[in-house]
């Protein structure tokens, strides 16, 4: 990781999209062992993994409003029409809870800060 992430931090905005994307990006590359009756936690790597996790949080209907107001030359080319909202939605509602990648901030003992 570079001096300027180490020192200043870093913001990942759309990524990861899941629990997977979380722990191939933020997991040690070794499996450490696990103890007897020990939780099973993720092995993270404490290099790269954040200190603070950010959430946030919308209605369905808000974020819907926000794609509908969108100047037309911004939505010009990209996958933020009302169509491809609902299609993008829909998958990310069906991935459910675990699936997440704030399941794998919270199994690791860096739950988020919902705002």
């Amino acid at each position: 990781m570079s001096p300027p992430c180490q020192n200043q931090g870093y913001i990942l905005d759309g990524y990861p999209k899941t629990f997977e994307q979380a722990q191939s990006l933020f997991g040690a590359s070794g499996e450490e062992e696990e103890e007897e009756g020990e939780d099973k936690k993720p092995p993270v790597n404490e290099r790269i993994i954040p200190e603070h996790v950010i959430i946030l949080d919308a209605s369905n209907e808000y974020l819907r409003q926000r794609i509908m107001h969108l100047p037309e030359k911004v939505v010009a080319g990209t996958h933020n029409t009302e169509l491809e909202f609902k299609r993008r939605l829909k998958v990310y509602n069906e991935l459910g809870d675990d699936a997440h990648p704030a399941k794998f901030f919270e199994d690791v003992d860096r739950p988020g800060e919902t705002i």
